[in-house]
């Protein structure tokens, strides 16, 4: 029961400002094929029974600038019929489906409001009897993260089944409710222990950063509508030693290896343009923030927002790519990540 009443926005949320334009538009989503005998109760029901479940999908954003919280209802509160549209996908061939999954998601996502407890939408795209359909879910980012979608679906899952076999629906304990789990990061904000810490994060920010480019970032200009992105498909050969022979010669992981590549790269890149003063490299690091802080604490089936967000300054002792340089670049940037305490929660 103590994922129900009033909690604190976790860091995370304070980072990013809730009285921005767009933040009610802040989501993310997913699309899951769902079998062609399915009806709108059923799926209305399976969706009551994640609202119920997950305490932080019922939330609300509360209160006034400069003291937002969340409001967390008790179960049975949010009614998922109200939150689940039906449309029609009869039919349908696979690109117009494309179109139909668009404007469902557009329609979603501008029916989210955190200040009215709309953090949850659903769409059901129904083919007919007899080809199976797709459910779209859109969730407000202040409830959801990467790992929790790894929760909720299989949880959708089991409540179908349970559904469809004529079962109560039971789901699997939450463990640490979310609730609880953002007072604990208030209450540590206080810690001595942490506190601690800010010589070395003061340390890190400290240094001056030149810039990628030739000016400084415009918020009017350098928006995500005017961004572009490239890819690169990496051959087996290529990924293989990557994913295996790699992080297990050095003791690592993939993100140390890759990280290792980042800051190469950015040495070699800043040597030819004459920069052989900057030998570091500032990035902010994302991680799922679900560390063990204190005893007690389970949040392997807690759903919400968790990202935790750090700065890491990665520096080599050369942006030679040769395999000895790499090896010790590699070691350099592990030590430097390693150097980090409970993988940056702390900031």
């Amino acid at each position: 029961g103590d994922g129900v009443g009033s909690a604190p926005l976790t860091p995370v949320m304070h980072a990013f400002d809730v009285d921005s334009t767009g933040f009610n538009t802040f989501q993310q989503s997913v699309v899951v094929r769902v079998p062609a005998t399915a009806s709108l109760h059923q799926l209305t029901a399976a969706v009551q029974a994640l609202l119920d479940h997950h305490d932080i999908l019922r939330a609300r954003l509360t209160g006034s600038a400069g003291d937002r919280h969340l409001e967390i209802p008790e179960p049975g509160s949010v009614d998922a019929a109200s939150c689940i549209e039906r449309v029609d996908a009869s039919d349908t061939a696979t690109e117009e489906l494309r179109s139909l999954v668009s404007a469902g998601m557009r329609r979603a996502q501008d029916l989210l409001d955190p200040a009215a407890g709309e953090m949850i939408r659903a769409v059901w795209f129904d083919a007919g009897p007899d080809a199976p359909g797709r459910l779209l879910l859109v969730a407000h980012h202040l409830v959801i993260d990467g790992v929790s979608w790894r929760i909720l679906l299989p949880d959708l899952a089991a409540a179908w089944e349970a559904l469809t076999q004529g079962r109560q629906i039971t789901l699997a304990p939450t463990g640490t409710s979310f609730r609880r789990w953002s007072q604990l990061l208030q209450e540590e904000a206080q810690n001595p222990v942490r506190a601690k810490e800010l010589p070395l994060w003061t340390r890190l920010l400290q240094e001056p950063e030149p810039l990628l480019g030739g000016r400084e970032l415009d918020p009017a200009r350098d928006t995500l509508s005017t961004a572009e992105s490239a890819s690169w498909t990496l051959s087996v050969d290529e990924t293989t030693p990557l994913l295996t022979s790699l992080p297990a010669l050095y003791s690592c992981g993939v993100n140390d290896v890759l990280l290792t590549g980042l800051a190469l790269a950015f040495a070699h890149w800043r040597q030819s343009r004459d920069m052989h003063e900057h030998r570091s490299l500032l990035i902010d690091l994302e991680g799922h923030g679900r560390q063990d802080i204190t005893e007690g604490i389970d949040l392997t089936r807690t759903v919400g927002w968790f990202t935790s967000i750090h700065p890491v300054r990665l520096e080599t002792s050369t942006s030679d790519r040769t395999d000895g340089s790499v090896g010790t670049a590699l070691k350099e940037v592990k030590e430097q990540l390693r150097a980090i305490p409970d993988n940056g929660i702390g900031y």
